[in-house]
């Protein structure tokens, strides 16, 4: 069994401050039902895991909120997530909980909705679209108002991370001819470049203290779990092992340990626990050709990830999505049964399908 840290065995992560990026790379419930639907108008069994940034300004802090009411893991509500989805014979979000149940009626959008990203306190969702031409960013109210392109470029942008905080989100893009990690405001303002190497750098996730970042990378020639403070310095090799493709690291909300995805000795790539210094590494999925694109529910209990029994077709950042290609299917594990669970049938996109977990209401007070 898969030893999973459940949220309620953590020890405290240390200051919930997170440090804002700095400026060294700068450039230039009712409503959830219909919520999506308004929007539509336009990374072995023991894994085979074995530069120099821009000098940065000093870190600011940003007070964080407060912190998300953790419930005990066997009882409450289900969690519930965003996914995206073809069974409507286009690329659309559809919210669920952990058993599947459907929450909301996603649109028909043909131009797609793709990586959703709930903001920490559950009033905005970042997501990708082609429906500009090209990958862009977009945001919007949890009941589809408010509507808004928050890249605006011709470029491929992808990946948006929110962090913890909320005032800052994370993502992808080649918009220098490269693909880095970029941030920006919530409103799409003050975008700065935090990795700024020639390598591919790509799939950022924030730690649940804000103050640091997992991202993939090939800058040391295969791709690896790399690890950077919130303003882009200190970067470092996490695992210090060469990995396949489809990484996408994911921390867990009690920032103990984190998932990424890495080729085993029978050919397959399957998602592996580590610890938060990458000393311990354990493979937590064994069926299906590719697992990976996970996400930890924040209550610790679940992880959400996309299984394809057969190589999914080109998912390359600047490729154009195909609904029609075979799709994956949304699987949850359960830590607390250690369960492996389909909760859809192959209709999970090969381009983008990361789901994402609703945030917990916050503490009162």
């Amino acid at each position: 069994m898969v030893h999973v840290a459940l949220a309620q065995q953590a020890s405290d992560t240390g200051a919930n401050d997170v440090a804002a990026p700095s400026s060294h790379t700068a450039a230039t419930t009712a409503g959830e039902a219909s919520a999506i639907s308004a929007a539509t108008g336009h990374a072995t069994s023991a894994a085979q895991t074995g530069t120099t940034p821009a000098t940065p300004a000093p870190p600011t802090g940003q007070p964080a909120p407060d912190s998300a009411s953790t419930p005990s893991p066997d009882a409450g509500p289900l969690p519930q997530l965003l996914a995206a989805t073809t069974r409507f014979g286009s690329f659309d979000l559809v919210l669920l909980d952990a058993a599947g149940a459907e929450q909301a009626l996603p649109p028909l959008d043909p131009l797609g909705m793709f990586e959703p990203a709930w903001s920490p306190d559950g009033s905005r969702i970042a997501f990708v679209s082609y429906r500009s031409g090209t990958s862009q960013i977009w945001s919007m109210r949890p009941d589809g108002t408010g509507l808004v392109n928050l890249t605006r470029t011709t470029s491929y942008e992808r990946n948006p991370a929110w962090s913890p905080d909320g005032n800052w989100i994370a993502f992808t893009s080649n918009r220098t001819g490269n693909w880095d990690i970029w941030v920006m405001r919530p409103d799409g303002t003050q975008l700065q470049n935090l990795t700024n190497h020639p390598a591919y750098d790509a799939d950022p996730a924030w730690s649940p203290d804000g103050r640091t970042l997992l991202f993939a990378s090939n800058r040391s020639g295969a791709f690896r779990v790399w690890q950077m403070q919130a303003d882009g310095s200190q970067p470092r090799d996490v695992l210090g092992r060469d990995l396949a493709g489809y990484v996408y690291p994911a921390w867990a909300p009690h920032g103990k340990q984190f998932l990424f995805a890495n080729r085993t000795g029978q050919g397959s790539i399957h998602l592996f626990v580590a610890s938060e210094n990458g000393a311990s590494i354990e493979q937590l999925t064994e069926q299906g050709h590719i697992c990976s694109w996970a996400a930890w529910s924040p209550d610790g209990r679940y992880i959400a990830y996309v299984r394809f029994d057969e190589p999914p077709p080109n998912t390359e950042p600047g490729s154009m999505p195909d609904s029609t290609l075979p799709g994956g299917t949304l699987m949850i594990y359960d830590a607390l049964e250690n369960t492996h669970t389909a909760v859809s049938t192959a209709d999970m996109p090969a381009w983008g399908p990361r789901p994402a977990w609703k945030p917990l209401p916050r503490q009162a007070g």
